[in-house]
């Protein structure tokens, strides 16, 4: 799932740099449409995995910033981003990497993610183009 506040500050002329926290920790980022279809392909399995645990995932990490910079260049956004004291986490509390196994999804259902992180961040580029009028500005 792809954060959209970074989105909304690329796209939101009233904001003059794209405000993150850390730029370092690194995540497995999804579309929502692949993650639809691992719910699917969960329900549609049989009764003996009620209750079972699955990952949904792409196996691919990417940083918080390389996240934003590709943001930036699919979006035709030039701003600068800056890290923000008050948007860091406590360090304590910060998880530096997170990455999906999904092969025992991939195993019993087949499901695998179809949208690669460039394309989940166009269409979803694209989707916040036309409601930027709905948002306020200070909701970045």
């Amino acid at each position: 799932m792809f954060h959209p506040k970074i989105i909304r500050q690329a796209l939101d002329p009233s904001c003059e740099t794209i405000r993150l926290g850390a730029l370092s920790p690194k995540r497995d980022f999804n579309f929502v449409a692949d993650i639809v279809g691992a719910f699917a392909a969960v329900a549609g399995l049989a009764r003996e995995y009620a209750g079972k645990t699955f990952n949904a995932g792409s196996g691919v990490m990417i940083t918080i910033g390389e996240v934003a910079r590709t943001i930036q260049a699919l979006s035709g956004c030039n701003k600068p981003v800056e890290q923000e004291e008050a948007r860091l986490r406590p360090l304590e509390s910060e998880v530096m990497a997170l990455m999906a196994d999904a092969s025992a999804l991939h195993q019993k259902t087949g499901w695998m993610p179809q949208t690669a992180l460039e394309q989940g961040l166009a269409r979803t580029i694209d989707w916040w183009r036309g409601r930027m009028d709905d948002v306020r500005p200070d909701s970045s």
